[in-house]
């Protein structure tokens, strides 16, 4: 019972896939007679214009006669057509005229679209699933059903027969094989014979008999050796003839698939044993059949059975049965098998162009290389760069066959060889990274890249074009796994920067070449600009990372600031050279590598200054070089962009002359670090001073940008120079190796000068400040900067520590502070009277009530000392003189 019921459960499974490829099958063909009759009714509905007043006369009638609408309805469509169309089953009128019309109000309330578009509408889609429901239903339940049903069950039944007597040990086996044998010869003849009465029943009886012919043969030459291989192949290769003649001469589609079906699956149902050779031989006269069969028809089905069953079959045995030992003997039938499914496209594209985008066109064209490939990295996983050579083979096939093709131009040949020189290209990009590492991977996919984009630009093939950019980024991809590990060899000619400026240049190329091909359209292309910023990232890091591996330490920042600089040069000539627009996008960069590198030299404690190791050319070629850029591209940048471009290498300049300028001052006087701080504003404040007046001189670019350079570039300069001042009124201010005197000493001489230069520059007012602002600080830094001056000569002059502390208790200190504030305030008040400064006239009153104050909180504390006591007395007798030489200006409505 339990072995019947298996039975019966191998035949459902065997019977269940074969029934439903039949099924989809028909159900194809259908849905293809459908859309050609809908095409038909839509093409007869556009030439029959002047039938529109009859078919709303039609709708009118159908609202007010329900019954009658669809006779109605019928009338007027047979009057539209133009040729005789098929009239429905009375059926299908009888369910028409049951179904219930709307009334004339809810007609009123539909929406807009005309009734006669809705009822065509409405009238294809119950034609269409009607159709396919009598066609699915006639092919399940017809006469020939019973047939197809019984020549499976006779086909399976054949061979679990054949099983089960070899089991049960009846009848000599000659007789049994011979029994089948002849049987299915007698199917096959009585098909024949009943070819034009019954074509679809004869149909049947061939196919069941030549496949019980092809179980007979491989059960007498595989399983009992009644016959020696070579008598039983040939027996095979006439059955295969057989077969596809019948075929042939039938225009019998299923008999061939049929036939094709059994065929594969006789060594299924009965080998028992592994032997590859006599399978594979077998599946090679199978596959002549189907070639053959291809040269005559283009039955697309039978040929993607026919590379199923192969591949499938054959992989299923490797998995389970292959060893390194049957190399010799398994690699001749891929190879074999690969040809066949590979010439059999090209036989069908003889009779109508390739539907890549179809099912078993694209499964035969793509999925034969990509099977085969995979087969045969089991076959050749044992070999040292086997795979690679597996690849490169596979190419040179592809790429031969593409030019046998393009040389002979066949018909309807032209995208099938376009696609084998694709998968030619592509075969050829795997065996790189097969058999190189990741640097030599990605100089040659790169430069494959290159070419394909060409080749797709000249034909203009979108796909190509987007294929050759991936393939350059996967280049990228490889090289950057090599490229990030220091590497040794020659600088410039070694592996690794060679491969990097093949991308790059690689990439350079695309970029061209997509702009040349958009330019010539008129049009912008983004994917250009991206190829371009991708080409000079690799230019720029593969440069920089050059030099950071073979330059000495100290070099490496003038020599990356000698390659930017180069490198943009080349760029701007190439931009002349190929009117390439474009590549001026690349000229703002060289400022913010200059900025990059002027900080890392700053905080690199090996660096001393700018101009060491190089730097000075470095930098003079930069700065002439980025000048040039700010003059050149002027017209092109927007005012914005040269404005923060100018600041932004006027102030670098500045910064660097400064740095140089400091650190020389230090070399020649290293006693102190006076000198040197001071130069750090001394720099700036002599710019600020001389700028202005070197307008003439300098036409270009200070006159041109004048309010850049004078207004918003002087600005920290000045800001700068005055935090400086202020910070050193705290400090000591050694003068060594001089002698300090008050004034005359670096320190205070370059405040002073920074006050001087601060107070004409917010005159001119090159740029506009609040003025009263500007006015309150430019005090307070000269009274930090007086008061800075005071502390220092006491500290001098009595030994006193230049301390807070100390200062704050040293009576001679008090008494100057209380003597220079009233001398500042009788000089400010006094100037403030004469030119009428009211404001400033009370910044003087200020200062002086300052004084009082602290004469009677501070100096009175300790007045028995001669200090304090002048103190008292000097300051009344100037604010005596204040009094009478400097009374406060008018308001303006006194005046």
């Amino acid at each position: 019972m339990l072995g019947l019921i298996g039975l019966l459960f191998q035949l459902f499974i065997l019977i269940v896939p074969f029934l439903i490829f039949i099924i989809f099958k028909k159900i194809n063909r259908t849905e293809r007679r459908i859309n050609q009759i809908n095409d038909r009714l839509s093409s007869l509905e556009s030439r029959a214009p002047s039938t529109r007043q009859e078919t709303v006369e039609t709708e009118k009638a159908t609202i007010k006669s329900p019954v009658e609408a669809p006779l109605t309805r019928a009338k007027v469509t047979a009057a539209r057509a133009d040729t005789a169309v098929v009239a429905k089953p009375e059926g299908s009128r009888v369910t028409e005229q049951a179904r219930p019309v709307p009334s004339a109000k809810t007609a009123a309330t539909t929406p807009s679209e005309p009734v006669a578009k809705r009822q065509l509408k409405t009238g294809k889609a119950t034609a269409s699933f009607s159709e396919l429901d009598k066609k699915i239903k006639d092919w399940l339940f017809g006469g020939n059903t019973v047939a197809r049903v019984g020549v499976v069950i006779l086909f399976f039944g054949v061979a679990f027969f054949l099983k089960y007597a070899v089991d049960r040990g009846w009848l000599p086996v000659e007789i049994r094989i011979m029994a089948a044998a002849v049987g299915g010869m007698i199917l096959i003849a009585l098909g024949w014979r009943l070819r034009l009465k019954r074509q679809n029943y004869a149909l049947i009886l061939q196919g069941g008999g030549i496949g019980i012919v092809y179980l007979s043969v491989f059960a007498a030459v595989s399983l009992y050796e009644l016959l020696p291989p070579l008598p039983g192949l040939a027996l095979m290769v006439v059955l295969v003839g057989l077969s596809s003649m019948l075929a042939v001469q039938q225009n019998a589609r299923s008999l061939a698939v049929l036939a094709c079906i059994g065929g594969f699956l006789a060594p299924v149902l009965i080998s028992r044993d592994g032997n590859h050779i006599t399978l594979f031989s077998y599946y090679a006269v199978l596959n002549v059949g189907i070639l053959m069969t291809a040269w005559f028809k283009a039955w697309r089905e039978l040929n993607l059975i026919g590379f199923i069953f192969t591949f499938v079959i054959a992989s299923l045995w490797g998995y389970q049965y292959y060893q390194p030992a049957y190399f010799s003997s398994v690699q001749p039938f891929l190879v074999l098998f690969f040809v066949f499914y590979v010439a059999i496209p090209i036989l069908f594209s003889q009779r109508q162009p390739p539907r890549l985008k179809g099912y078993v066109d694209g499964s035969l064209i793509f999925g034969v290389p990509l099977v085969g490939f995979g087969l045969q990295s089991t076959l050749v996983r044992d070999f040292e760069y086997g795979l690679a050579l597996s690849a490169v083979i596979i190419g040179l096939f592809y790429a031969v066959l593409a030019t046998v093709l393009w040389q002979r131009k066949l018909e309807n040949t032209r995208m099938l060889t376009e696609v084998f020189f694709a998968l030619a290209v592509a075969f050829g990009t795997v065996a790189i990274p097969l058999a190189v590492d990741g640097r030599w991977t990605g100089a040659a996919w790169a430069l494959e890249g290159a070419a394909l984009v060409w080749v797709g630009i000249r034909q203009q093939r979108w796909l190509a074009q987007m294929f050759g950019l991936l393939v350059q980024v996967c280049a990228g991809a490889a090289l950057l796994t090599e490229f990030t590990s220091p590497h040794a060899g020659t600088p410039i000619l070694n592996g690794a920067y060679l491969s990097a400026l093949m991308i790059s240049g690689a990439g350079f190329l695309s970029a061209y070449l997509l702009c040349d091909a958009h330019r010539q359209r008129r049009s912008v292309s983004e994917i250009s600009r991206g190829m371009l910023i991708w080409s000079l990232l690799w230019w720029f890091g593969a440069g920089v990372q050059e030099i950071s591996i073979h330059a000495e330490d100290s070099y490496i920042k003038a020599a990356i600031l000698v390659f930017a600089t180069l490198s943009l040069a080349a760029i701007a000539y190439l931009r002349r050279r190929l009117a390439w627009s474009d590549l001026a996008y690349a000229m703002p960069l060289l400022l913010p590598v200059m900025i990059v590198i002027t900080l890392l030299s700053y905080i690199d404690p090996a660096i001393w200054h700018p101009f060491a190791s190089g730097g000075l050319i470095a930098w003079l070629l930069t700065f002439s070089f980025q000048y040039w850029i700010l003059r050149t591209y002027e017209s092109e940048w927007k005012t914005e962009m040269n404005s923060y471009w100018h600041l932004g290498t006027f102030w670098l300049l500045i910064f660097i002359v400064t740095w140089e300028t400091a650190w020389l001052v230090e070399q020649l006087l290293p006693e102190t670090d006076t000198w040197s701080h001071a130069t750090w504003a001394l720099v700036p404040a002599m710019v600020t001073a001389a700028l202005p007046r070197s307008r003439q001189l300098l036409v270009w670019p200070v006159q041109h940008y004048e309010a850049n350079y004078l207004g918003a570039g002087l600005l920290p300069l000045v800001g700068l120079s005055g935090l400086w001042a202020l910070n050193a009124s705290f400090q000591p201010g050694d003068p060594s190796p001089l002698v300090y005197i008050p004034v005359i000493n670096p320190h205070e001489l370059t405040q002073l000068f920074i006050l001087a230069v601060s107070f004409f520059w917010l005159r001119h007012a090159y740029i506009e400040l609040d003025n009263k602002l500007s006015r309150y600080s430019w005090f307070t830094l000269a009274f930090f900067v007086m008061n800075g001056m005071i502390a220092r000569s006491v500290h001098f002059y009595t030994d006193i520590p230049f301390t807070f502390d100390a200062l704050w208790d040293s009576p001679r200190y008090q008494t100057s502070v209380s003597i220079v504030w009233t001398l500042a305030a009788l000089l400010i008040m006094v100037i403030a009277t004469r030119t009428k400064q009211r404001l400033s006239w009370l910044i003087g009153s200020v200062l002086l009530g300052a004084v009082v104050v602290k004469l009677f909180l501070v100096d009175l504390a300790d007045i028995g000392t001669i200090a304090r006591i002048i103190s008292f007395i000097v300051v009344g007798l100037l604010i005596l003189v204040i009094g009478y030489l400097s009374p406060m200006p008018p308001k303006a409505k006194e005046e």
